[in-house]
């Protein structure tokens, strides 16, 4: 029962219905570490679940980072009757966390946030085509415009914060 899932899903909260094993965390009672139970609900504060433990009726709450997938089991499919319907209990197909790099979001800056006195300095310091008595938003453009097509070697800029600080000798 082994189902294709994007990193982003498993970071989230997990749908009703779907089959745990609980790992543990720093929060976890440890006798119910290795337990199976089928999620309840989930709450976003904290990644906070209610699991129904295999045959028991009563759910306990444990954090998403202590549980293990074993199966998402589609929303139709799903039944908490205390139970874990249709799965073995020595059923090896848990669905294993990939662990992907995780992509941030493109780098934005709102350079209209900056004073119109900054843009003129930025201006000034690395004399933009720009006319001196022009509108903010075209001060805006040219800096947005400056700053785009500047190339930064990342390694040098490294290198001269760390000798600014102090870290490196000059």
């Amino acid at each position: 029962m082994s189902q294709e899932i994007e990193s982003g899903e498993l970071d989230a909260l997990l749908p009703e219905g779907t089959v745990v094993r609980i790992a543990g965390n720093n929060r976890t009672k440890w006798d119910l570490v290795g337990k199976k139970g089928v999620v309840r609900n989930a709450q976003t504060l904290g990644g906070w679940h209610e699991v129904v433990l295999e045959g028991s009726t009563s759910a306990v709450r444990v954090q998403r980072n202590a549980l293990e997938i074993i199966a998402i089991i589609p929303h139709s499919k799903v039944k908490l009757a205390g139970s874990l319907q249709g799965i073995k209990s020595g059923d090896q197909s848990s669905i294993t966390k990939r662990r992907k790099k995780k992509q941030s979001p493109p780098m934005a800056v709102n350079l209209g946030k900056l004073d119109e006195d900054t843009l003129r300095r930025y201006r000034r310091y690395f004399n933009l085509n720009v006319r001196k008595d022009c509108e903010k938003d075209e001060l805006v453009f040219a800096v947005r415009r400056h700053f785009a097509r500047t190339k930064v070697d990342e390694s040098d800029v490294i290198f001269r914060f760390l000798t600014r600080i102090g870290k490196f000798p000059e």
